[in-house]
């Protein structure tokens, strides 16, 4: 078993911890000569102590067979009034709360990806509410 700390190419600060062991071989970069020596260290007694389990820190995670769905508003909006009933909020609040999911969010936002809400669409909701408003009050003041 070989554990050995090299500078590939030489002058570059580009440190490599290079492992040999039992015909089996694997390399890291390091950005550091100290940090790379610092590994290989651990990584020469973590083979002692476990033999080729040690390596598995080297080896790429597996990729996910499917990616996470990812929850529209409406999905995540009634996982999030499901939290609020756990914390320690006024009726009132979580009365509140609902009100706006219901009336506001969730009809102008609701079938949107999260990853979809950025700031363009929220400026856009926010200043579509505003017109809104501003709508409604003119109305109400005209005889």
């Amino acid at each position: 078993m070989t554990v050995k700390v090299r500078e590939i190419p030489l002058r570059s600060g580009k440190w490599y911890v290079k492992i040999d062991y039992r015909q089996r071989r694997a390399s890291k970069c390091f950005g550091s000569q100290e940090r790379a020596q610092d590994v290989a260290d651990k990584i020469a007694t973590a083979i002692d102590i476990y033999g080729m389990e040690a390596l598995r820190m080297f080896r790429r995670p597996e990729p996910l067979s499917t990616p996470p769905k990812i929850p529209t508003v409406e999905e995540f909006a009634a996982k999030w009034e499901l939290e609020l009933e756990k914390r320690d909020l006024k009726l009132s609040t979580r009365l509140s709360y609902a009100s706006n999911l219901k009336h506001h969010i969730i009809p102008a936002l609701g079938q949107k990806l999260l990853t979809e809400i950025d700031y363009p669409v929220l400026k856009e909701f926010v200043c579509s509410r505003a017109r809104r408003a501003r709508r409604e009050n003119t109305a109400a003041r005209t005889p």
